[in-house]
């Protein structure tokens, strides 16, 4: 039996496909680091190609819940993926394009990189289905950030009362 919950397995999988954006890999550039931020914030550094993977609310979606011995429950999370795209204040190019580029790029890591990349949805047969939502860039108007979120919707089962013990 595993150590870690079946939520926490699932962001392994995600950091673990995202970590794999390298130019050896194919990609049109390298991360630079791909952290899960801690309570008070402090792993969030804004480099320029680097991904932080936040972790929404966890809901139960009772209509997916299924009877059995024990029961299996359901739930629905919302993992926020950023990254950073840090131009030069002097690049003549446009923004959208580099973002275009970087949102396609971790799409690609997400659904490419798994085992087998026609069941990407299942995070290493860890859930039921995953979702890539709205992209949403954000560019630099405060003189802070910019980049990219693309968020990841992912619906898993676990046994009721063994949040260890995944359930189809």
């Amino acid at each position: 039996m595993s150590t870690k919950t079946v939520i926490e397995r699932i962001a392994l999988e995600i950091v673990t496909r995202l970590e794999s954006i390298t130019t050896t890999n194919g990609y049109s550039f390298t991360v630079c680091s791909v952290v899960r931020p801690d309570r008070l914030g402090q792993l969030i550094v804004p480099e320029h190609y680097g991904i932080v993977v936040t972790q929404g609310d966890t809901n139960e979606v009772e209509e997916l819940s299924h009877p059995g011995n024990p029961p299996a429950i359901a739930y629905e999370t919302t993992f926020s993926i950023h990254c950073f795209v840090r131009d030069s204040d002097k690049n003549p190019t446009a923004f959208d394009p580099a973002v275009n580029e970087v949102a396609g790029q971790i799409v690609k890591a997400l659904r490419l990189r798994a085992a087998d990349a026609s069941r990407w949805t299942s995070m290493a047969e860890l859930a039921i289905d995953s979702t890539i939502k709205a992209i949403k860039p954000y560019p630099e108007s405060d003189g802070t950030h910019s980049g990219v979120t693309i968020p990841l919707t992912v619906l898993f089962r676990h046994s009721e009362g063994n949040p260890y013990e995944v359930r189809a």
